[in-house]
């Protein structure tokens, strides 16, 4: 699926503050409201982020300083405002997904 880079406002340099936004369509075909947390496997590490309330309403990133750490050494960690980057992300297994460059 593809998804689109995602910021606070702040642009912090430890990666604090970023994400990745979900298309709502895509939040409802490749994710379950039964989960509590996702896994993302970005390049050699992975982090868990879970998942808040609002994911179901109003916010639907996914927040996470490793995914801002990976936005900033591929140099995406700053953008044109409404024209973030585009990433894929792709189902692993259940609520595990891979991130990569688009």
């Amino acid at each position: 699926m593809k998804v689109t880079t995602w910021n606070n406002g702040n642009y912090n340099k430890s990666g604090a503050g970023y994400g990745i936004l979900i298309p709502k369509r895509e939040r409802d075909k490749y994710f379950n409201r039964k989960w509590d947390r996702v896994k993302i496997h970005i390049e050699d590490t992975s982090v868990e982020i879970k998942l808040r309330d609002t994911f179901w309403t109003t916010c639907n990133e996914l927040r996470s300083k490793e995914i801002g750490k990976y936005l900033l050494k591929n140099g995406l960690g700053v953008w044109e405002k409404w024209k973030p980057h585009k990433l894929t992300l792709e189902v692993v297994n259940n609520n595990e997904f891979t991130i990569s460059l688009f």
